[in-house]
């Protein structure tokens, strides 16, 4: 709704303060907003005449100042009813309805309350982990494909997706103490991390080794590890991949591999650039791209293992949020939105065609 503002021409203050109560007038107009016209120029609201002024000055003081105060009070407490019913329906409505643009009524009802209210989700994510996730040059904001996606995400369910920067080895934690809401980070859905958290599954990708330009170590598989140092990032899969090969060569008899871990993927792949490690573990689309961004110095080596898919994490007790977000995610799939970003950050093959829940269909 909008406001309507009457006003009168010929603009005179009728009062030396200016208006009602003694609001002190600026340039000729109350803070009320309403303007008071000269003498010969008062109308009577009741029916658009010119006022019978009286010839006796007193007297014609005193009808006009009557009429003013009259008109004038009326007009402010008809401005006051229709600010306050402009009010009330602008509260009534703001408070269920979606936001202007893309967002999807149907979708947004299915929101807690809580986060409808609210109009924001907080998201965590790891931002050393490319092209998933990213800091942009400046290191103002996240960017990457769980960027986009969630940003989609958020247009479709009408509500800001608020991405936070933080070590990954504490998302699921930060989301089962409610600092998060979700958590968008290249997240592999396993068995042992759905006891803990819910997987909204939009991605399926596998795990490679990633060593120096040339493979001066001539390593293309996992059994090849054995006494040799690998690097990893703290708290992911391929940190648990590198300390089951280190087990499993042990009991072969053989020398267990040297596990460096580093509390995000920056330090993993520096230590490979300084040859303090033979290779780097971690999921394919980020080796590859970083592969991409630095081809005179690393290269990727043997086949893809391990394929699982990447998960959307929310907490256990959050079934309605789980359930919005698989909801809005299959409407992008189904739209043609999810493709143009898997496209844009060149992770076809690992593209879904439907959305699963915990590794089964939603």
């Amino acid at each position: 709704m909008s406001s309507a503002q009457g006003q009168m021409t010929d603009v005179q203050p009728a009062y030396p303060n200016g208006g009602l109560g003694g609001e002190p007038s600026v340039g000729g107009a109350s803070k009320t907003g309403l303007q008071v016209t000269s003498l010969s120029n008062i109308v009577d609201t009741h029916g658009d005449r010119r006022l019978p002024f009286a010839h006796d000055p007193q007297e014609e003081a005193w009808m006009v100042n009557g009429c003013l105060q009259r008109n004038v009070l009326r007009g402010f407490l008809s401005a006051v009813v229709v600010a306050l019913s402009v009010t009330a329906c602008s509260s009534a409505s703001d408070s269920n309805a979606p936001p202007s643009g893309s967002a999807d009524s149907l979708l947004r009802a299915m929101l807690p309350a809580s986060v409808r209210d609210s109009g924001k989700l907080r998201v965590a994510t790891d931002a050393s982990y490319p092209p998933m996730e990213f800091m942009r040059s400046d290191r103002q904001k996240v960017i990457g494909f769980d960027a986009d996606l969630g940003q989609e995400l958020g247009d479709a369910l009408g509500v800001d997706m608020q991405f936070v920067n933080t070590s990954f080895d504490g998302i699921i934690a930060g989301l089962q103490s409610k600092r998060f809401d979700l958590a968008m980070s290249a997240i592999t859905d396993k068995p042992s991390r759905r006891e803990q958290v819910d997987f909204v599954d939009y991605l399926n990708v596998g795990s490679s080794l990633m060593v120096a330009k040339g493979n001066p170590e001539k390593l293309t598989e996992l059994a090849q590890l054995c006494g040799r140092r690998a690097a990893v990032e703290q708290g992911t899969s391929a940190a648990d991949t590198a300390q089951q090969q280190s087990a499993k060569c042990a009991a072969d008899g053989k020398p267990a591999v040297e596990v460096l871990t580093f509390p995000d993927q920056n330090g993993a792949n520096l230590a490979l650039q300084s040859g303090r490690v033979d290779a780097v573990l971690a999921n394919y689309p980020t080796l590859a791209y970083l592969v991409k961004q630095n081809p005179d110095g690393f290269e990727i080596t043997g086949e893809q293992f391990n394929l699982a898919p990447y998960g959307i994490a929310i907490a256990k007790d959050q079934t309605q949020l789980r359930d919005a977000i698989r909801a809005a995610l299959q409407k992008l799939i189904d739209s043609g939105k999810y493709v143009e970003i898997v496209d844009k950050w060149n992770l076809g093959e690992a593209g879904v065609k439907s959305v699963a829940v915990n590794g089964a269909p939603g």
